[in-house]
């Protein structure tokens, strides 16, 4: 058989090409050191891990899953080795070559996210439930609310609308829990600009809301203020049924 070139020298070595393949470690192998970086215990092909392995790297840190071309990809859970010899959860779920893409579930120091992932971000339908007891439930894009959303507020109050880059953006209707009030309208940069307040059973309240009304910005709100009132007229309805489709379909990802 010939034999193949030194890639340094440019030479002829004393090896073949089918001796230099049948060196490449391939199939199972029990406990590979990466001198410096991390030990891997599991499957390889072509000299790189490839099927389901373990790899321990020595910051602590722990992938357990699958493998593909010596990159993460497919199901596989990343979790560190702390230092009173517990382990914490990082993400469990799905990969794409080294990236975190598809369904998985995020570990926070604020909360743990579940839903879908796209190259290491959170992007699509997803939920977050954060320490402080608020949760949010609908779109994401780049790791921030966008799109349809819901947010729970910590204190009980509820915005069911539109986000964009992590702020209530656009038609939306904030609840209020403390005063039974409902408040439709449109945000922007997470202010609203303009809105109407109404009772949730629609009674006339015998008392002005304590809740403060915002200062309109807009040019024109007397044109936003009628496309608003618009939407409480039965034969001008469409607006409202197309939210409430949206909103449900959100949170149906959630339910059994």
């Amino acid at each position: 058989m010939e034999l193949i070139k030194d890639s340094c020298t440019g030479k002829k070595s004393k090896y073949t090409s089918m001796q230099v393949e049948l060196a490449k470690s391939n199939g199972f192998r029990p406990y590979i050191v990466n001198p410096g970086r991390s030990r891997y215990t599991g499957y390889w092909k072509a000299n790189k891990p490839h099927g389901f392995g373990a790899r321990h790297s020595f910051n602590g840190v722990i992938y357990d899953g699958q493998w593909e071309r010596g990159l993460r990809h497919g199901q596989g859970a990343l979790r560190k080795l702390m230092p009173d010899n517990t382990y914490k959860r990082i993400y469990v779920g799905q990969w794409k070559y080294g990236q975190k893409c598809g369904e998985g579930v995020q570990y926070y120091k604020n909360g743990v996210y579940f839903g879908r992932w796209k190259a290491n971000k959170r992007d699509g339908l997803g939920m977050m439930i954060y320490s402080d007891g608020s949760q949010y439930v609908g779109e994401w894009k780049n790791d921030l609310w966008h799109g349809a959303g819901v947010l729970f507020q910590e204190n009980g109050n509820r915005y069911e609308g539109y986000f964009a880059k992590g702020q209530k953006h656009g038609e939306g209707i904030f609840y209020h829990l403390r005063t039974g009030q409902r408040q439709k309208g449109i945000w922007q940069n997470n202010n609203c600009q303009v809105s109407i307040m109404l009772d949730c059973s629609r009674n006339q309240a015998n008392r002005p809301t304590p809740y403060p009304m915002p200062k309109s910005e807009l040019d024109k709100p007397d044109e936003l203020i009628y496309e608003l009132f618009r939407e409480f007229f039965p034969e001008e309805n469409n607006a409202e049924v197309n939210f409430a489709v949206t909103k449900n379909s959100v949170l149906n990802v959630f339910s059994g």
